[in-house]
């Protein structure tokens, strides 16, 4: 299979670079080819990242049905902050009908990654936190996950990325984290 990932081609819409940069890490653990994918984040200081990879998704879907026999992927990586994964999941199935395409099928290479509340919740599972839940921030008036990320990993964010990316590969599941669950069943999508 690895050597099968190695011809998927594909755009990943994402919300920020550390999303961005853990993908690419994952991507590459996981035998893709590291040229292969294609990043559109949304550029800084311009609006919220969750209405910038919806409002471009239709786009990305439109371009791969149009190419739909060669070995291509559309990755939508959108935290589900306070809406969660199935509220997220019909927002990007409606940007898709408003704008006269069909919602995705099963046989179609287009993964919907949604942490919820945000990445930094999978990367903390990944590397072996438990008890997060992602129906709050971690205290109620404390920092947000993205803070205590940022705390935690200040100046070691790319061995961070590097250990949650072997973390995924070799299987570890946080049964705990349901959005977690879902976006390994959503990358899935995407092998040959």
């Amino acid at each position: 299979m690895a050597n099968e990932r190695k011809g998927v081609r594909g755009v990943a819409l994402v919300e920020d670079r550390r999303t961005a940069s853990f993908l690419r890490k994952l991507w590459t653990t996981l035998g893709f080819h590291p040229r292969k994918l294609y990043f559109e984040h949304v550029p800084h200081g311009k609006g919220a990242g969750d209405s910038w990879v919806i409002a471009r998704y239709p786009k990305a879907v439109q371009a791969l049905r149009a190419k739909h026999r060669e070995q291509r992927c559309v990755i939508a990586f959108i935290d589900g902050d306070r809406f969660g994964v199935a509220a997220r999941k019909a927002q990007l199935n409606t940007a898709l009908t408003n704008t006269n395409l069909s919602p995705r099928t099963q046989d179609e290479r287009i993964a919907t990654l949604i942490p919820t509340w945000s990445i930094e919740n999978w990367l903390f599972a990944l590397l072996g936190t438990e008890g997060i839940n992602e129906e709050r921030r971690p205290e109620p008036k404390g920092p947000t996950w993205k803070q205590l990320f940022d705390r935690q990993f200040a100046g070691a964010e790319k061995a961070a990325f590097l250990d949650a990316a072997a973390a995924w590969k070799e299987g570890t599941d946080n049964p705990e984290l349901p959005s977690f669950v879902d976006g390994r069943i959503e990358l899935a999508r995407i092998d040959p």
